[in-house]
């Protein structure tokens, strides 16, 4: 009897340890202020990795297919962090770095695969490859105010705007008759005015020659040759302006990925007075007498 009666507490004892056991485990699973044992710490799930942004191809992109259009070839697009992790200096996170890079691998990148270093080579691209179809080269002497700093480089586009001081004769004033009748002294003189117009938008840097240095000129008046890639027309209007000594050229830069046509007006002194309202400064009245100078013998007049 006393062996029995010890077996039913040695089989109570292990039932409790087991209740206890699980009750402990219960309680040390359940989330918020409710469960748990006071003051034990509940593991904070790790976060998940925010994707990084790569370049990846756009579209399915055949092997030796070199990268000028980036509009049609590459984008940014996500990347988990685990995978980049891995090989960050493999993976480009801006577009223009891959700019006219030659796909050197033997099989497709599929549309939306990150472009790896390992998949892109520099090829052997002169300017004329680099010209779009039907377009020409053009060179262009411009200083650093007129070619953005001599910060351009193949590859990017810009827009050209023509400056022009223009001789510009006015008619005869109202009741001057036949202006052909005047005398010398009621002409009208000519006048100089400047007219500035962009003539030419989008066109693409192909080649940048850098000159020497030029002794007696400072930086900003150091010239390169920029040779752009534009159409016969607009080639007419550049070498129209570059026999000219009236006329400068300048360069504007803009974005590779800004494809669209802006109309401008043009500018000139009557247009911004009128359309974008610059004041005109009147005459300075002085009161009391003019002063006498004693080497003139009278007053200014």
């Amino acid at each position: 009897m006393k062996r029995r009666g010890g077996r039913v507490f040695l089989l109570l004892g292990v039932l409790l340890v087991v209740v206890v056991g699980a009750v402990f485990l219960w309680m040390s699973t359940q989330e918020g202020g409710g469960g748990g044992f006071p003051g034990l710490q509940q593991p904070t799930p790790a976060p998940t990795p925010t994707p990084v942004r790569v370049v990846v191809a756009r579209r399915d992109i055949e092997p030796g297919t070199v990268l000028v259009d980036l509009n049609e070839y590459v984008e940014i697009g996500p990347m988990p962090a685990q995978e980049y992790a891995k090989s960050p200096d493999q993976y480009f996170t801006d577009v223009e770095s891959v700019y006219l890079k030659l796909i050197s691998t033997t099989q497709v990148i599929a549309a939306g695969k990150p472009i790896k270093r390992e998949y892109l080579t520099s090829p052997s691209i002169s300017y004329q490859e680099q010209l779009p179809t039907g377009q020409k080269a053009v060179a262009i002497p411009v200083d650093a105010v007129a070619g953005v700093g001599h910060l351009l480089a193949p590859g990017d586009w810009v827009d050209v705007i023509l400056m022009y001081n223009m001789t510009v004769s006015p008619g005869p004033k109202t009741g001057q008759g036949d202006i052909t009748n005047l005398s010398p002294f009621e002409e009208a003189a000519p006048k100089q005015l400047v007219t500035v117009k962009t003539v030419i938008q989008r066109a693409k840097v192909v080649h940048v020659i850098t000159l020497d240095l030029v002794p007696g000129r400072t930086p900003a008046e150091h010239e390169n040759i920029v040779v752009l890639a534009m159409n016969d027309q607009d080639a007419e209007i550049v070498k129209f302006a570059q026999m000219d000594p009236e006329a400068q050229i300048h360069l504007v830069a803009r974005r590779f990925d800004d494809t669209g046509d802006e109309f401008t007006t043009g500018i000139t002194t009557k247009l911004l007075i009128e359309t974008y309202g610059l004041p005109v400064p009147s005459p300075i009245g002085i009161q009391g007498d003019y002063p006498v100078f004693p080497f003139g013998g009278g007053a200014v007049p």
